[in-house]
Formats: structure tokens, C-alpha cells, sequence
């Protein structure tokens, strides 16, 4: 038998800013060697949010760098 098993879990970071935090996340092993071996993956970022006052976070999550992106461009 084979199952297929979905949950969901928590995570707080913290840095200097966006950026940091994204890049933390990204380089973040997340699942043990056990849980690796079973083809465990990410499969989506639900919410990001301030800790404290809990304001949607998620646009800057997914474009930490904004504007300088375009800045560059120029």
C-alpha cells in the first residue's frame, strides 16, 4: 500500500529584511533524511505574515527585491 500523506506546519524567520529571510528560507532543509528518502517536497507557500500583527506579507515574500529589479534595468 502507498499513501499519500499532506499537512501543514509553521516556520518563523527572522532577518534584517526580506531579502534575508527569502534567502534563508530558500537554503533551508526542511525535511529529514527519512522524510527526503520518501519524496517529500514543498509544494506551496500558503501565508506569510508579519508575527505580530499578522498583515499579508506574501507579495513581498514572492518580489523581495521590488523595484531595485528595475532600478538595475536602467
Amino acid at each position: 500500500m502507498e499513501v499519500r500523506i499532506t499537512f501543514r506546519s509553521e516556520i518563523f524567520l527572522e532577518g534584517k529584511d526580506m531579502k534575508e529571510i527569502v534567502s534563508k528560507w530558500e537554503y533551508m532543509e526542511l525535511f529529514s533524511k527519512e522524510a527526503n528518502e520518501a519524496y517529500a517536497s514543498e509544494i506551496e507557500v500558503v501565508s506569510v505574515e508579519d508575527a505580530e500583527t499578522y498583515d499579508d506579507l506574501m507579495d513581498e515574500f514572492d518580489d523581495p527585491y521590488g523595484d531595485e529589479d528595475e532600478e538595475d534595468e536602467l
